[in-house]
């Protein structure tokens, strides 16, 4: 997610990434092993996992800015794939 954030720098696009309901320490450890630069969600309470209807872990939602999903994968994902990025450049406003 990382690298696909870094090649879509300077476009208007952010990752949001939503941990599931685990604990700060294991998310810490987590980030130890692998350093991030973009914003890490709390779902504590599994709330927003079930306003998205999200039922199997990975879910990858794309949104547009009025939060309609515009893409979404279930189950793991190459994020820094030509497919996934060309497919993410083709949802971003034209200019």
């Amino acid at each position: 997610m990382q690298r696909l954030q870094d090649k879509l720098a300077g476009k208007p696009f952010a990752i949001l990434a939503v941990d599931y309901g685990e604990g700060i320490p294991r998310i810490n450890e987590f980030l130890k092993t692998v350093p991030v630069r973009f914003t890490l969600l709390l779902d504590r309470d599994t709330s927003a996992a079930t306003a998205w209807k999200v039922r199997v872990l990975p879910t990858t939602l794309v949104l547009d800015p009025e939060q309609k999903i515009r893409y979404s994968v279930i189950g793991d994902l190459e994020w820094d794939s030509a497919r996934v990025e060309d497919t993410i450049r083709k949802l971003l406003p034209k200019r």
